[in-house]
């Protein structure tokens, strides 16, 4: 008589891990891909109610995290820069003005996906032209130290001027904070 000896599954053929792997990608998915606003819901103001969210405009003052924000300014132009150095568009560029401050007690790096624009339906980074800008330009990244304030300017390519569209500065101190949008109209 021969005795059958039953064959352990590998681990990675067994049906429970499978299922733990969707979950876990779905998981990441979901919090990476909620983290970050599409523009397509309308804002509303919230009382007591954590799903909606405060609607802020210029010169209000916004918390993200450790990082507290206020958007001071948005100028229009169609070029940046001076007369030897600069860049122009046949577009739009939009010059927006921020007031930081870290609360944190660690210095923040920052860069374009802390301040993606946003009007509805399309996204727009910061453009290289920041560059131009003198002492406040902000095109790929800055650091704040703790307890710093600092004033840096945004440069964004745009269709049209930002007066005749919805837009908002869409401001994050990363991808497990609350994002504060500031709506650029009055």
């Amino acid at each position: 008589m021969q005795e059958e000896v039953k064959q352990k599954k590998k681990w990675y053929k067994k049906w429970w891990v499978w299922v733990l792997v969707v979950l876990l990608i779905g998981g990441i998915g979901g919090t990476i891909g909620g983290a970050s606003s599409n523009g397509e819901n309308k804002p509303t103001t919230g009382d007591n109610d954590n799903t909606q969210e405060t609607i802020y405009h210029l010169n209000d003052v916004v918390i993200s995290g450790d990082l507290e924000a206020i958007v001071t300014s948005v100028t229009n132009t169609k070029y940046i820069g001076d007369e030897l150095l600069g860049e122009g568009t046949e577009n739009n560029f939009i010059i927006v003005t921020v007031k930081l401050k870290n609360n944190g007690s660690k210095e923040k790096y920052l860069s374009g996906s802390n301040f993606y624009l946003f009007d509805g339906k399309n996204r727009y980074e910061p453009h290289t032209a920041g560059i131009h800008l003198k002492d406040t330009g902000f095109y790929l990244n800055t650091t704040i130290g703790s307890g710093i304030s600092k004033t840096i300017s945004i440069v964004y390519e745009i269709p049209a001027e930002y007066e005749k569209g919805n837009y908002y500065v869409n401001i994050s101190d990363g991808i497990f904070e609350k994002d504060a949008k500031v709506y650029l109209n009055k």
